[in-house]
């Protein structure tokens, strides 16, 4: 059997999702999320009750056959690899269906989608759910029974006053967050109060002909007057003190609204509004229910405002972090392959920005300490790297201050008397080479060339070649 579900809001293909697809792995982060957290495990569950409800009704249908058809239905439906997983620790059968469903929902949604839909409260106010009768009895009624005086007990069956089935099907047609959980449900209708017991023939003729009265879309027009006797019965038990104490304990207020609008219907002059206690009227429920989806509505603002996902469910831009989300990464379109995490930032340390011929001796040097000509600085250089450190040791000892150019820096005193000032006289290109051969930093002049006009012509730094103008200032060609 298998289910359709939309993957992705925003219009994209739907996927299809069947029990099959739960594999061991499932298996085992359920069950290590079950031992981590269980509060956040129960939520897991809860939502997958109410959200996947076709195939939480195929698991759920478990709960009344034996084991060993429990592990042959897990084996052919889903997997012998889950089969194999499950039966490496003794579960009971409760706790390995419950274990099928945490899977199913990791399988489908992965766990960053159902931590975003947690995160965002999709998960909130869900009740764990149960959809047959087998699951809201108890051995309580067999007690009910042992404890009982009758002489003719043995004879009889306990019967519940107000019925399973009728409760059950009236608590499924709520919406999924109006539900009331199946554990709290279970407890109020297992109450000593709410049984008696009753000749085999009554519980399973006349009990079962009105809640199927009940639960049918319309109602007789007329009840026999058993039936309309147990139809009180019913309606006196449901407004007794301690049946509506125990819904208001447990939050089953719209279920209640839920009885009464049902059992007005099948009888209405059997129901007596002055019962109702005040918290349980239509006006105070409807007030309660308004004023909880607006505190719901600025809880669920905030909460996105936080994560900066917009009203629609898809992730702000603006902001940083999702501009590396793709389109399905939200909580109403995650699944366990789309949903990816910003990555983390990353720091790249860069070279230092100060060139100098000592940095660039350091960096592009080659294992024979000699210049690496890839580079473009090292093109123009002749000599090796021994060179360069004599030349460099010479300007060093003669206490001179060049430039990045290799030019001496007249802010110093010692260099102002190596080159003439421009104010009295310029230099020749002859006489500023001789003058200047020690400040070359190691590239050396190529000498007269025919191409330069009968220039000297020298190499620069970064394998220029420039010769010395008549203002001894230096010209590249």
């Amino acid at each position: 059997m298998y289910l359709k579900t939309e993957f992705f809001s925003n219009g994209h293909e739907a996927a299809s999702f069947a029990l099959r697809n739960v594999d061991a792995s499932s298996v085992e982060q359920a069950r290590q999320l079950r031992e981590s957290d269980y509060e956040q495990y129960k939520r897991f569950h809860n939502f997958f009750t109410a959200k996947e409800e076709t195939m939480a009704r195929e698991i759920d249908a478990k709960y009344g056959v034996k084991r060993e058809r429990i592990d042959n239905w897990v084996r052919d439906s889903i997997g012998s690899d889950v089969q194999t997983c499950l039966e490496q620790r003794k579960e009971s059968k409760d706790a390995l269906l419950g274990l099928l469903m945490v899977s199913a929902a990791l399988a489908k949604h992965g766990k960053q989608g159902l931590d975003a839909k947690d995160a965002l409260g999709e998960m909130d106010d869900l009740k764990s759910t149960r959809f047959r009768t087998y699951g809201l009895r108890s051995h309580k009624q067999q007690e009910y029974r042992e404890k009982s005086s009758a002489q003719n007990k043995d004879t009889l069956e306990t019967a519940h006053t107000v019925g399973l089935e009728f409760m059950l099907n009236l608590d499924l047609g709520l919406p999924a967050e109006k539900r009331m959980g199946s554990e709290a449900l279970k407890e109020i209708l297992n109450h000593p109060d709410n049984m008696r017991l009753v000749p085999a023939t009554t519980n399973q003729g006349l009990h079962k002909q009105v809640d199927k009265g009940l639960k049918a879309p319309s109602t007789p027009d007329e009840w026999t007057a058993r039936g309309r006797g147990r139809l009180l019965e019913i309606i006196q038990a449901v407004q007794s003190e301690r049946f509506q104490s125990a819904l208001i304990e447990a939050g089953g207020d719209h279920l209640y609204d839920a009885i009464r609008h049902r059992l007005k219907q099948a009888g209405g002059s059997l129901w007596e509004d002055e019962k109702d206690k005040p918290a349980l009227t239509c006006k105070n429920i409807r007030a309660r229910e308004a004023y909880a989806a607006n505190a719901k509505a600025k809880k669920d603002a905030q909460r996105r405002k936080e994560r900066h996902i917009k009203e629609d469910g898809m992730p702000d831009r603006r902001y940083k972090e999702n501009k590396a989300l793709s389109s399905a990464a939200t909580p109403s379109a995650a699944t366990k392959s789309s949903l990816l995490l910003p990555p983390a930032p990353t720091t790249v340390k860069r070279p230092s920005t100060t060139r100098s011929s000592e940095a660039v001796e350091t960096i592009h040097v080659k294992k024979d300490r000699t210049p690496d000509l890839r580079y473009r600085e090292n093109k123009g250089k002749t000599n090796s790297t021994r060179a360069i450190g004599a030349t460099s040791t010479a300007s060093a000892a003669s206490g001179v201050h060049l430039k990045r150019d290799g030019t001496p820096d007249l802010r110093f005193k010692e260099n102002k008397a190596s080159v003439p000032s421009t104010a009295h006289s310029r230099p020749t290109a002859s006489a500023y080479s001789t003058s200047s051969s020690l400040y070359a930093s190691g590239y050396v002049g190529s000498g007269w060339s025919s191409g330069g006009g009968g220039r000297e012509m020298y190499t620069g730094p970064r394998g220029g070649t420039y010769y010395i103008n008549s203002n001894g200032n230096k010209s590249y060609v």
